[in-house]
């Protein structure tokens, strides 16, 4: 996870809410926001560790409750901040569609998901929104769960939210210059590079982990 358990927590667009942790703790067991009342204003969490861990978020994984389809999240976005102090910027947003629509998954913390970067755990039901694109590092992360499968449902609850990335290492501390480089800057390609696609897939560096979710129970 690119948030480790030292980071903390915290909801919004929930009168309250059962088991905050359950969002990231790796099993089954769910995570219940009530939504009385509040239908036209997003729910959802944010993670923030107490240090500054530089991440790049690739793709936000929820997997569905035990609870009636109604209670599904179905629209999801994604924030991120480089520190609390920063404002936040998009990642970006997409549809909620499960891979199995209408399975649910058994409620327990005894049973664990066992995904991957690449992939969720197929063994039990969830959806995926990808950001193929995104290349930003941030520390933070806000999550926004746009509305529920039954608009007026006046709860939401899901199993699990995995966010999919790169883990960066710190950078490096560069030894003291003793004199100023006196070399001129290299003058600039004589052949322009091709418009990039609509949807380009920003390639990661070199020296990160990609993990299957940089948030967990400890976040």
């Amino acid at each position: 996870s690119i948030i480790d358990n030292d980071s903390s927590s915290s909801h919004f667009g929930c009168n309250s809410v059962s088991r905050a942790w359950a969002s990231v703790d790796g099993s089954l067991e769910k995570f219940h926001c009530d939504r009385t009342d509040l239908h036209d204003v997003p729910a959802g969490q944010i993670f923030s560790p107490p240090y500054v861990q530089a991440t790049i978020a690739k793709k936000v994984r929820v997997y569905a409750s035990d609870a009636g389809t109604g209670l599904d999240p179905i629209g999801v976005m994604l924030e991120g901040r480089i520190n609390p102090e920063a404002q936040w910027e998009v990642i970006g947003s997409g549809d909620l569609e499960y891979s199995n629509d209408n399975a649910r998954n058994v409620r327990s913390s005894a049973l664990y998901i066992e995904s991957t970067y690449e992939s969720g755990d197929m063994n039990y039901t969830y959806a995926e929104v990808n950001f193929p694109s995104n290349d930003k590092v941030y520390s933070d992360y806000k999550v926004s769960y746009l509305a529920t499968r039954n608009y007026d449902s006046n709860r939401l609850q899901f199993a699990e939210l995995e966010i999919p990335g790169m883990l960066l290492p710190p950078p490096p501390t560069p030894p003291p210059t003793l004199s100023p480089s006196f070399s001129p800057s290299k003058l600039p390609s004589g052949s322009p590079t091709l418009n990039p696609t609509d949807s380009p897939t920003a390639d990661l560096p070199d020296g990160g982990i990609l993990v299957s979710s940089i948030i967990d129970n400890d976040s």
